[in-house]
């Protein structure tokens, strides 16, 4: 399982994210109160 974090104001990332089959996920720890943070996680291996 990868995790990740990317800010609102990248939208090439949160693009290329939303088209690669990463999940967006609630924010965690530092990330969890900043408002232009968004989090992502994916499974690579099952």
């Amino acid at each position: 399982l990868l995790r990740l974090e990317t800010g609102t104001q990248q939208p090439e990332a949160l693009r290329l994210y939303d088209s690669s089959g990463w999940s967006r996920i609630e924010c965690y720890g530092y990330f969890q109160d900043d408002p232009t943070t968004i989090c992502y996680e994916k499974t690579v291996c099952r």
